[in-house]
Order: structure tokens, then C-alpha cells, then sequence
């Protein structure tokens, strides 16, 4: 298994499955109007001094898109 380097303390350390948790951003207070959900992190804590250490980005739900027309009913401007 490949070890991963705490970014404070500069410890290598083994991540164990069962250690894995899922962390959120804090979404600033109006941003769910105008921006894309937050970022959802894999992350781990450093055995030595505790800090969090994200490893991986999950993906994040697809922000909903203006309906697509089926072929041959598009719309028109007249």
C-alpha cells in the first residue's frame, strides 16, 4: 500500500481503510444560488499530530442543466 505524507508534520503514514471519512466545504451563505455545490474530500487524519489530510476529491453532483429539446423540435426565434 502506498504511504501518504502529512502536509503539516511531514509524516509518512499507511492510510487504513476503516480510518476513511468523507468531508464537506462550508458553502459561504448565499453561494447555493449562485455556485455549484461544494467539493466532497476523502480524507484521513495523521497518526502523529491529527491534522487532516484530504487524498482524493469525490465527484460532486452535476449541477442541473437547462432542458435539451429532442431532435427535429428545436426551438426557433420567430
Amino acid at each position: 500500500m502506498k504511504k501518504i505524507r502529512c502536509k503539516v508534520c511531514r509524516t509518512p503514514f499507511i492510510p487504513q481503510k476503516d480510518a476513511l471519512y468523507l468531508s464537506a466545504e462550508k458553502p459561504a451563505p448565499l453561494s447555493a444560488l449562485v455556485s455549484p455545490p461544494s467539493r466532497i474530500y476523502e480524507c484521513f487524519d495523521c497518526p502523529k499530530c491529527g491534522c487532516q489530510t484530504a487524498v482524493n476529491v469525490r465527484i460532486t453532483p452535476v449541477e442541473q442543466e437547462a432542458p435539451v429539446a429532442p431532435p427535429g423540435e428545436e426551438e426557433t426565434d420567430g
